[in-house]
């Protein structure tokens, strides 16, 4: 765009800036350990006051005689919790809301255009339902969801060298199949073989993290299963005991000792990893592992990344139940005990609630005290229950275990709830901070960085190819969406500069030493006014600009509500069209009026927001 056009954007949000309403959106980052994880989601709720469109069609009202009626168990929870603590119960979401929140939350992307057309007009009272049906069975669900668990377990070439693309692919595999998540637990933990020809070997291979000695490798092996299988911080209780340091943190984990997480640990102390070297590249082509007679976890050593270990011979016992494996594969039990004890079902019901709403009933999910999620055990004085909610907690963890740990059929569960088709906005003045957790309106939270660069492409019509290089095989490939990435060190060509840029910006880590970030700073915003990753895009001749053009589309009004609709699911307001064709009457054509106006859509704060 030329000098004039861009003086005049300034002029333009400045306008819009004044007449949009208040949105909701987090301040600052709070860090990254695991209570100011916790800190940082709630900011994006407790640092601002939400309020509604001028012509808005959802709000809370405390005097309003009815409130929206229950869709499933799931409501009779947070229904009754709220009214029980004098919470008022919001509305549901409009349909454009529901329409484009549903889509992020399971496809990662952006509603389609021409499907938020026929949604809106569809008066069907079941399309809810049908649409989330249809986003549960799409291949973009499966493109989302298969990037979700190469997120979660920090699936990255800088550790697994080989074994990327196979760990990559199993998880791909198993969304498209609909593997359960039990089942999925059960191969990652106790399958043999090669890594490279069975993908979820790799989970072993990632979660030793590539440590010296055997001990320390069996401790990260230990941690990992417990940490990402039943949420609890098992590396707390790696270098000492819990007494004495633990007591402000973790009630459970206080109590534990080194030695409860060398039982864990002696679980896999009978798995063999065998390394095949390349001899012409020198390197470490892949493992083969098995199992074997072993005698235990051998705690006597001074070595290592840890401080000394004392205590012999260790053999398995589960942290939780002190259950000792029946039968000679250790690992084989120790993958059932996983999955048959509570804790793993708490655990996931919790962790896909966190994805949907932004928000887990325990926080940080990675975080459990078994202590503390028990209402039948009392707390010493100064410490709260981890949920809200703890009957809450509890149902979803049945609904989990009742849905046989299908991940489809639990996220069909959760967002067919009014919960989820909560409005993000509330009556003026009647929020409270202390509202939140009781999910009464749907927890605006940001996008991730492949969210926010997938929707770009849906926003703008324009896939321009994210280049990819294989380093074991020397080939390269071009993606289509950002969620198709293999890690976070990609796209690498000199193509790819300004979308690796854009990704790095907007806090996609590295899934090794430097974790995920979903706070905003100056670079997005700057990124999303200047960079190629926008601009580039607003006229591409294959773009939705161009298209609109094409075919005649010149009248402001027109160019207003499609791309209203294209980008936010949703018409405009009136304040907000009145502004904008006054601005847009500023320019001598129709190009400069409808990149004008497209830059300064993707430009509200409003574009990178769930809610």
């Amino acid at each position: 765009m030329n000098a004039s056009v861009s003086m005049s954007i300034k002029t333009l949000a400045v306008l819009l800036v004044c007449s949009m309403p208040s949105f909701p959106w987090p301040d600052r980052a709070m860090g990254d350990d695991a209570r100011a994880e916790k800190l940082t989601r709630l900011n994006q709720h407790f640092q601002t006051t939400a309020t509604r469109h001028k012509d808005g069609n959802c709000l809370a009202d405390q005097d309003k005689e009815t409130n929206p009626a229950a869709l499933n168990e799931i409501d009779n929870h947070t229904f009754a919790k709220m009214q029980a603590d004098g919470v008022p119960i919001n509305d549901l979401c409009d349909d454009s809301t529901f329409i484009r929140r549903t889509a992020l939350i399971l496809t990662g992307r952006l509603p389609d255009p021409a499907r938020t057309r026929s949604f809106l007009s569809d008066t069907n009272p079941d399309k809810r339902a049908e649409y989330i049906d249809e986003l549960l069975q799409s291949e973009a669900f499966n493109i989302h969801w298969a990037f979700y668990f190469q997120e979660f377990f920090e699936s990255a070439g800088q550790v697994l060298f080989g074994g990327l693309l196979p760990y990559n692919t199993y998880f791909s595999e198993a969304v498209s199949t609909n593997k359960t998540l039990d089942t999925m637990a059960r191969e990652m933990i106790a399958a043999t073989g090669n890594n490279l020809e069975s993908g979820q070997l790799n989970f072993l291979i990632r979660s030793t993290n590539r440590a010296r000695l055997p001990q320390d490798q069996l401790d990260n092996i230990a941690i990992a299963a417990t940490t990402k299988f039943m949420g609890i911080p098992a590396e707390c209780i790696s270098c000492h005991d819990g007494a004495y340091h633990l007591e402000t943190v973790n009630l459970y984990l206080a109590e534990r000792k080194r030695e409860d997480l060398w039982k864990m640990a002696a679980y896999f102390s009978a798995t063999r990893f065998r390394a095949n070297v390349d001899r012409d590249r020198m390197m470490i082509e892949s493992f083969d592992i098995s199992d074997f007679n072993g005698a235990g976890y051998n705690a006597d050593t001074e070595e290592g990344d840890r401080p000394e270990r004392t205590g012999g011979i260790i053999t398995p016992a589960f942290l939780t139940t002190g259950a000792v494996p029946q039968g000679n594969n250790w690992r084989q039990a120790f993958a059932d005990q996983v999955v048959e004890d509570r804790q793993f079902a708490r655990h996931w019901a919790n962790r896909l609630w966190g994805h949907v709403f932004g928000l887990a009933p325990v926080e940080p999910m990675d975080s459990f005290d078994m202590y503390r999620i028990d209402p039948n055990r009392p707390l010493p004085e100064g410490w709260d229950y981890q949920a809200n909610d703890l009957n809450l907690l509890e149902h979803i963890t049945d609904a989990l275990i009742e849905r046989d740990f299908d991940l489809r059929d639990y996220l069909r569960y959760v967002l067919n709830s009014a919960t989820f088709q909560m409005a993000s906005t509330f009556e003026v003045g009647s929020w409270q901070d202390q509202y939140t957790p009781y999910y009464t309106r749907y927890p605006t939270h940001r996008m991730t960085a492949e969210q926010a660069y997938d929707a770009l492409q849906v926003a703008t019509g324009v896939h321009t190819g994210l280049i990819v290089f294989d380093r074991n095989t020397d080939t390269r490939s071009v993606l289509e969406w950002a969620h198709q990435l293999p890690d976070p060190s990609q796209p690498r060509a000199n193509r790819g500069l300004n979308d690796t840029i854009f990704l790095n910006a907007f806090g996609r880590g590295n899934r090794v030493d430097q974790p995920r970030v979903n706070s905003g700073n100056i670079s997005q915003a700057m990124l999303l006014m200047n960079s190629p990753v926008i601009h580039d895009r607003l006229l591409a001749p294959e773009g939705r600009l161009m298209n609109y053009l094409n075919r005649g589309v010149s009248d402001v009004d027109t160019l207003i509500n499609d791309l209203f609709l294209d980008i936010y699911a949703r018409p405009a307001t009136e304040s907000e069209r009145t502004a904008l064709k006054q601005e847009l009457a500023t320019y001598t054509n129709t190009r400069d009026q409808a990149a004008t106006l497209m830059w300064l859509l993707i430009n509200r704060v409003e574009f990178t927001f769930i809610y």
